[in-house]
Order: C-alpha cells, then sequence, then structure tokens
C-alpha cells in the first residue's frame, strides 16, 4: 500500500478491510513520510508502527451505517 490510499482509506466514511501479515487491523495514522503507519490489530488490540508495503487490502468495503 503507499501512503495515498493509506490516507484515502483513513479519510473514508466506509471500514474498509486491510491485513498485516494476514491479520485484520485498524489504520490510526501515518508516520509524517516514514512509510510506516500505525495500526491496531482487531484480533489482539495490539498496536504497532509498520511499513505501509506490507498492508494489503481484502477488497471487502463496508458502509457506516448512522441512524
Amino acid at each position: 500500500m503507499d501512503m495515498k490510499r493509506a490516507q484515502e482509506i483513513l479519510n473514508s466514511p466506509s471500514n474498509i478491510e486491510v491485513l498485516y501479515n494476514g491479520e485484520l487491523v485498524w489504520l490510526q495514522k501515518t508516520s509524517n513520510g516514514s512509510g510506516k503507519i500505525d495500526v491496531i490489530s482487531l484480533d489482539t488490540n495490539k498496536h504497532m508502527n509498520v511499513a505501509l508495503v506490507d498492508l494489503k487490502e481484502t477488497g471487502k468495503i463496508e458502509p457506516v451505517v448512522t441512524h
């Protein structure tokens, strides 16, 4: 994944599935041009700073439902 796409996902009103080493993660914030991003594992709730190139989109997008 590149920085531009990570920003698009962060700014999206939808939930876009992203994997890090096969694990679902939630994108938090980019690390100012370092090629890294803060993520949280949805399985373990572990906070990590990972390389953008190691993130993969699954293609699954869920719209956010607001009432």
